[in-house]
Order: structure tokens, then sequence, then C-alpha cells
């Protein structure tokens, strides 16, 4: 399942409405997915999926504190495995070149890898579909 969440041509809200367990009028998904922010409609998926789970803890009474720890390791060891092989020199695929550049404009890649050789990552940014990718995000 977690491959499906990565090579799935299926755009975040499509694959919410994929993994439903139960089937919703097209009111239901409209109204569902235009009160969404992107990172809830993540959130929403990564929960769906079972790669995290949703934990709320009251602080001070008042307060409540919400985090996602992960449910399950896997998604995240193939992420990071296939960044670090490409780093290594693997010829990328559209969206770990994405991710890579993305995560190294962010000043996140050194979180993913532990070492970040910055002549691959140019090599790999200044690629036609990441640099177009990154420059959209971007803006």
């Amino acid at each position: 399942m977690a491959a499906d969440l990565e090579t799935s041509p299926l755009s975040v809200p499509e694959q919410l409405i994929h993994v439903s367990e139960k089937p919703h009028t097209v009111k239901h998904w409209v109204s569902a997915i235009a009160s969404k922010s992107p990172a809830g409609l993540v959130e929403d998926l990564l929960i769906s999926r079972g790669v995290v789970h949703r934990d709320e803890v009251k602080v001070l009474v008042y307060f409540t504190s919400v985090r996602y720890p992960e449910s399950n390791p896997i998604p995240e060891r193939q992420i990071r495995s296939r960044v670090e092989s490409v780093l290594a020199a693997a010829e990328p695929d559209e969206r770990t070149a994405v991710l890579i550049s993305l995560a190294q404009a962010g000043g996140l890649l050194s979180r993913l890898v532990d070492e970040v050789p910055k002549d691959r990552v140019k090599e790999i940014s200044e690629g036609d579909t990441t640099s177009a990718a990154v420059k959209a995000a971007d803006t």
C-alpha cells in the first residue's frame, strides 16, 4: 500500500475518495475537499493509509496538542532510500528529483540524508522538469 501512495497518478483528493471505506455523494466530497487546506488533505490521506495516526493530548486543561506519530515506517524508509540512491548517482524519476529540489530549496535535505553532495543536488535541481516545478512552488 505504501508504494501506491507514492506512485499513484491520482491527486491527493482523488486518493482520499479512492480509499474511502464507504460511498459518499458528490456534494459530500466537494464540501470535504473544498473545506480542507492542502496540508489537511495530505494529513487525511496519510492517516487513511496508515502511515501516521492522530494523537490529541490536553495541555493545561484548555489547550489541545495534536501530534501525528508514525504508524508505519516503511514509506519513509522507501523515500529516504530512493533519495540516497539518486544522490549517489542513480537516475532520478520525476517525483524524486522534485522532492530533492524542494527539500534543498527549503533547507530540509540535510534532515533527509547524512551527506548532501551539492554538485549532484545542483545537477538534479537544474533539470527541466525539476526547475519548472520548484520555480512554480517557490513563487
